[in-house]
Order: C-alpha cells, then sequence, then structure tokens
C-alpha cells in the first residue's frame, strides 16, 4: 500500500518511478527521448487532426452521407490501399511540408453527382457519388485518392494558414467548409468567417499544390498495384468534358480556378517517362478499350470509342474477336496515326503488325464480300484513330 501511495505521489509530481526488476526479468525497453523538432512534429500533426475534426462537423451538417453501401466500402478499400503507402513512403514534395506526416485516414462518400473531391487536414477525404459514377475504373478511383491523400500528407492546408496570417482557426474550419459545402456565406457566418475571407483563402490555393498533389499521387500509384496511366486519362477526361463543352457536369469544386490544364497532363507524361510506364489507356478505361460484344445474327462486334470496327462470323468468332481486341488495345494504346493502318491482302495490319484477318464467314454475316468487309474494317479503324486523337489533342489544349 505504502509503494502505491509513493508511487502514486511520484506520477502526480511528473516524474517517473523506476520499477524493482525481479530476477530473470527482461529490462524494459529505454524511453528514447523526443527531440523539439519531433515534438513539434507530432503538435503539427496534432493541430491538423483537430482541424480537421471540426470542419467535418461543419460540412456534415449541410452535406449528406450516402447510403450507397457498396460506393462506400469501395472508396474505403482502394483509400486504405494508398493510404497504407502514405504512411510509410517518402515522396518527392514539390509544394507543402516534405516530412512524412502519417494520418489515420478517414474517407467518406457523399450525396451528390457532383465530379468532385476534397481532402480537409488530418487525413478526412471526402468524395461524391458523382465522381464514383465518372470514373471509368478502379485505377482512376485510386489516382484520385492518391491525390486527395497529398493534399493531407503535404499538409497544402497548412502552408497556405503560413501564407495567409490573418486566418485564425474558426475561420479555417469555417472556409474548409465553405469549400466543400460551395456555401461560404452560411457556414461562413456559423463561425465567424466571412465570404470575403473564404473566396480570398481559395485564390491562393493555387497551381503549387495542384502540381504537388499530382506528383506525390503518381509516387504513390507506382508503389500501388493500380496502373498510374489512371492519372492521366483522369485529367484528359475532365479537359475534354471542359473543352466540349461538357463542364457544366463536372464540378471542379475547390479547383474551379484551376481546371485540368495541358500543363498538368504534361507534367504526369514526364512523370511516367522518367519512371518508365508506358502509356496504357486500354487498361483504365472504357472509352479507350476494345470492347467485344454480340453482334446480330450469330456474329461478334469489336467496338472502340463507341465506333463499331467489325463483325467477326463463323463457329470460332468470339475467340478470334477476343484475340483482335488485344492486339487493337496494343496497336491504340500506341497513339498511331491514320496511315499506320492498311490493307494486306485479308489481313488488316497496325504499325506491320496484323491485327485480325477477315474470312469469308466474317463476310457472311454483314452480307457483303470479304474486300468490302475488310475495306470497312480499315475506315472504321481510321475514323477512331482520328477521334482518338482528337480526343487527346483536345485534354492537352
Amino acid at each position: 500500500m505504502l509503494t502505491s501511495v509513493l508511487l502514486g505521489a511520484l506520477i502526480l509530481q511528473g516524474q517517473t518511478a523506476t520499477p524493482v526488476q525481479k530476477p530473470g526479468q527482461t529490462p524494459p525497453p529505454a524511453q528514447t527521448q523526443l527531440s523539439k523538432e519531433e515534438i513539434q512534429h507530432q503538435k503539427d500533426l496534432e493541430n491538423d487532426i483537430a482541424v480537421g475534426k471540426k470542419a467535418c462537423v461543419e460540412i456534415e451538417k449541410v452535406e449528406k452521407l450516402s447510403d450507397n453501401k457498396e460506393y462506400q466500402d469501395r472508396v474505403s478499400r482502394i483509400g486504405q490501399q494508398l493510404a497504407a503507402i502514405a504512411r510509410t513512403t517518402p515522396v518527392e514534395v514539390y509544394w507543402g511540408d516534405k516530412r512524412l506526416n502519417k494520418f489515420d485516414y478517414t474517407f467518406k462518400v457523399l450525396k451528390g453527382d457532383d465530379v468532385n473531391a476534397f481532402t480537409l487536414p488530418g487525413g478526412f477525404v471526402y468524395v461524391y457519388e458523382g465522381l464514383i459514377k465518372y470514373v471509368q475504373s478502379d485505377d482512376e478511383l485510386a489516382a484520385v485518392l492518391a491525390h486527395e491523400i497529398c493534399h493531407a500528407e503535404q499538409r497544402h492546408y497548412a502552408q497556405l494558414v503560413k501564407e495567409q496570417s490573418k486566418i485564425t482557426a474558426p475561420g479555417l474550419i469555417a472556409i474548409l467548409a465553405a469549400i466543400a459545402s460551395r456555401n461560404p456565406e452560411l457556414i461562413g457566418t456559423a463561425v465567424y468567417a466571412t465570404q470575403l475571407t473564404a473566396q480570398s483563402f481559395v485564390s491562393s490555393w493555387d497551381v503549387r499544390a495542384e502540381q504537388s498533389a499530382d506528383h506525390g499521387g503518381f509516387q504513390y500509384l507506382v508503389h500501388s498495384k493500380y496502373n498510374p496511366t489512371a492519372m492521366l486519362t483522369f485529367m484528359e477526361r475532365l479537359a475534354m468534358d471542359e473543352n466540349t463543352g461538357a463542364q457544366g457536369a463536372v464540378d471542379w469544386g475547390i479547383y474551379r480556378d484551376h481546371p485540368p490544364s495541358a500543363a498538368r497532363a504534361e507534367s504526369i507524361l514526364k512523370d511516367m517517362k522518367a519512371y518508365g510506364i508506358p502509356v496504357q489507356r486500354s487498361a483504365v478505361t472504357t472509352r479507350f478499350r476494345a470492347e467485344v460484344k454480340p453482334g446480330l445474327d450469330g456474329g461478334v462486334d469489336i467496338w472502340f470509342n463507341r465506333h463499331k470496327l467489325f463483325t467477326f462470323g463463323g463457329t470460332d468468332a468470339l475467340k478470334r474477336a477476343d484475340d483482335a481486341a488485344a492486339k487493337l488495345n496494343k496497336f491504340f494504346d500506341r497513339e498511331p496515326n491514320l496511315f499506320d493502318v492498311k490493307l494486306d491482302g485479308d489481313q488488316v495490319v497496325g504499325r506491320r503488325e496484323p491485327l485480325f484477318e477477315v474470312l469469308p464467314e466474317d463476310a457472311l454475316v454483314e452480307k457483303t464480300t470479304t474486300d468490302k468487309a475488310g475495306a470497312s474494317a480499315i475506315a472504321a479503324i481510321k475514323s477512331s484513330l482520328y477521334d482518338y486523337g482528337f480526343s487527346i489533342w483536345q485534354a492537352r489544349g
């Protein structure tokens, strides 16, 4: 009893009592003393978490969490895989805190058709249902989440607060919630921040943060099972939708003043070259992937980018179509020119490599001749190549 009282008194006084070691007992590991820098680092991370939690409360007052369990499970599964990489893998940081900042990430799906995602300090990531519908593969969703994780890991909000010394903690929480809800007046009034302050803060969120998050997220993808090409295809499709007038369907969220640009796409391509990663759009999108579909009269069709390229006939039509799809994907991924495809006898050839053969049973299904079926295939492939190249050119400005 006396020992307990003395030990309690020592603890209350902020001292450490040394326990008596029994014979044969392994001594406890020596406690390492944190440096001033390490202590400050922990305080920085704890502050991020505290700010993020408070902002989450404000956001969830005006935004509704999705009740789609499939969406939530998908985002959490992919997000946690990338979060594990972020906690253990230092990456090159263009802008922000260059230390390895470890957070326990939380991923939530919000109701709404916005093609948008955002991150709060401390590792709180929100994704709208609209973005999940918009991505064309788990790889593209992983690219978005890797980018968002980088905003938290590189502490971009903290960096902005340093640059704008007038922002207080309550003001920051208000601005974060205002950015996410897209209603700065409503939330800003509730927690003492004005719309003007929020707009000023958003205008400071410039290309530096986006490029750094792109670059860091790309590095996470390299260390993951997901194809880094997905970051390029997602960015290209957003840019294409903007350039073709479909921007109304895309909510840029916090990045409204900095939508995907040619410069960002080019930066991703440079990263891919630096890491020796080939561009494989067919592996991560449905738009730029050859697809095999049932055709009429027992035939099997092959499509690419909304164009029907050819119809295979005969008993082995499905096998031939599958083989042709694999070869066409490899061909299109190399961004060929129109003159790279031609008809050599009965063979459709792309860059001097056979893609598929035109047989009499194919012509029979199409109720035409083999010559006409072959010529039609070449015309369809060239048409797809033109649209494919034009789409990529649009995405790059």
